[in-house]
């Protein structure tokens, strides 16, 4: 008989750490909503899985395998049957190097054992259960923020009601994925997974320390549910979406409340889709995960002068001077360096998990060559290797094809991720049960 548990433990920093996700040092302040470390624990008898998310923008690959470790040694799960991911907060103390922040290495050291915690706690906790899967359609809250311009030009984030944009370059994913697993007795919730392609809303007030969005879609299930349990909200292939429709004018409503009216609309979805569950006991369970070696890309001899040659300026911080800084943080990395690419199976669902920051178009192409009948995507899986545009995307340009940390590989990079998760899944699809 299937099992199932679940945990959440607390990860909320001091005040203090400079959060992530900007050009400039963000120092934190205050508190706006805790952060957490999320976990779902599987076990039919064959295959025990473990997925989690923790609130942070990223996770490094280092940070996962130590918190992986630390889990099989508390549980004997092994790490491949382990997805970490982190849901892409920008307003979280900073758990590696990008754009204007340095990694918060002390925060780090003492969260990363935390969330090895809640991945034991579930495993520690489980119980007879069943499962369900569902998907749900959510379009209105997503638009793709690459644009065609005027001047032949593809720019992210243009601005409202710019009168140089023609029209966006790509595509949304409006599925919603739902995972839940409930008490095999009383049938009382003990989590939900959800994945959608949201890259996150953002625009709280600065220095304030929040999950986002995510965290909002679990406090609204709740209420709806009358339940308290985890709500694991990941997110699917994004790295080119957001929730601002730059033909309209801004929102009247403050960023706090626009992340609570998304939460509400999106849980609403969630819970119509949790009544339509066929739920069961007997759902195989299967994992693999595969490191792709993936070259960098590099910047010239001269790119490299220029770069030390703009940082020799005095002057303040500025979006130039971070771009300048990158570079030469990169050239002292290794050229090739490994990409997590995780499937798991349970039951009818499939799960792709990925590294980076991926396009949508990525998710869509997968889902549609998926074995399964409804997949999960989930990004900043496992790793992180930072923005994975599609070919057409590196060739239009735009932010997050510049080398930079957050965009470092090698355009055919994506691709190949694509193909090793196709093969990872038809693999794990061929698990009998």
């Amino acid at each position: 008989m299937l099992k199932a548990g679940a945990a959440k433990v607390d990860i909320t920093p001091n005040p203090g750490v400079a959060l992530a996700g900007s050009f400039r040092p963000v120092i934190s302040t205050s508190i706006h909503d805790p952060l957490h470390a999320r976990a779902l624990a599987l076990d039919d008898g064959r295959c025990p899985l473990i997925l989690a998310t923790c609130d942070l923008i990223a996770i490094e690959r280092a940070d996962v395998l130590t918190a992986k470790d630390i889990v099989l040694q508390k549980t004997g799960v092994p790490p491949q049957n382990i997805l970490l991911a982190g849901i892409h907060t920008h307003s979280a103390p900073a758990p590696c190097g990008l754009l204007g922040t340095d990694r918060e290495d002390a925060y780090m050291a003492w969260a990363v054992p935390r969330m090895a915690g809640a991945m034991i706690q579930a495993w520690q906790s489980r119980r007879p259960a069943r499962v369900g899967w569902a998907g749900a359609s959510a379009p209105e809250h997503l638009f793709n923020r690459r644009f065609h311009m005027k001047d032949g030009s593809v720019r992210m984030n243009p601005g409202r009601m710019n009168p140089d944009v023609v029209e966006p370059v790509g595509p949304t994913d409006p599925q919603i994925v739902l995972l839940a697993a409930v008490d095999a007795a009383t049938a009382d919730p003990i989590a939900v997974m959800g994945s959608y392609a949201l890259h996150y809303i953002g625009g709280g007030e600065s220095g304030a320390v929040s999950a986002d969005y995510f965290a909002c879609v679990e406090r609204a299930l709740n209420r709806r549910m009358s339940r308290a349990f985890p709500v694991i909200w990941a997110n699917a292939f994004s790295g080119d979406v957001n929730n601002v429709d730059v033909f309209q004018p801004a929102p009247s409503v403050a960023p706090w409340e626009r992340m609570n009216q998304v939460a509400e609309s999106l849980a609403a979805r969630a819970a119509a889709a949790w009544e339509t569950m066929t739920f069961t006991d007997r759902a195989p369970l299967a994992a693999a995960l595969q490191d792709l070696p993936c070259r960098r890309r590099v910047n010239t001899p001269e790119e490299l002068a220029q770069a030390r040659a703009l940082l020799a300026q005095p002057g303040e911080q500025h979006n130039d001077r971070v771009h300048a800084r990158d570079p030469l943080i990169l050239a002292e990395w290794p050229l090739v360096e490994p990409a997590p690419v995780q499937a798991m199976r349970i039951g009818g669902l499939g799960v792709a998990a990925l590294p980076g920051e991926i396009f949508t178009q990525f998710g869509l192409d997968l889902k549609s060559r998926s074995p399964f009948p409804l997949t999960m995507n989930v990004e900043l899986a496992n790793g992180y290797v930072g923005y994975v545009p599609t070919l057409a995307g590196f060739e239009q340009g735009g932010y997050e094809t510049w080398l930079a940390r957050s965009s470092r590989l090698e355009p055919q990079a994506g691709p190949a991720m694509i193909e090793l998760a196709l093969s990872l899944l038809h693999r794990v699809h061929g698990v009998s049960a």
